[in-house]
């Protein structure tokens, strides 16, 4: 998932579901790219080239993404959105410190099920 461009910001969340603790990783990528809007697609296409496989496909606001050789791996896309991060600052000041622009950014989130 880092091959996608250069990691700008990290956060890890827990929640649970049915009686199981869920650990959700998620980064910010600047996604290199000279189209304007075009940082989800550019992302998808890397990771499919490195043996992601889109499972569910809601372009241009998500994509989610499996991983044939960890079934239980799994990665939701989305154009990175501040309103996402408001109750993280830490995120969004290195977001801000990265001087990225807003449209090249993508927000991954990986997580494992079962």
């Amino acid at each position: 998932m880092r091959s996608i461009g250069k990691v700008v910001a990290e956060a890890v969340s827990e929640g649970e579901a049915d009686g199981d603790i869920d650990v959700i990783n998620t980064v910010v990528v600047d996604v290199t790219t000279t189209k304007k809007g075009n940082a989800l697609n550019e992302a998808v296409t890397i990771l499919t080239r490195h043996g992601w496989n889109i499972s569910t496909d809601n372009r241009p606001t998500q994509v989610t993404l499996d991983f044939a050789n960890l079934p239980n791996a799994h990665l939701a896309m989305h154009p990175f959105d501040a309103a996402y991060f408001e109750n993280n600052p830490q995120v969004m000041e290195r977001v801000k410190r990265s001087l990225a622009k807003p449209e090249t950014l993508v927000s991954v989130q990986a997580f494992a099920s079962g």
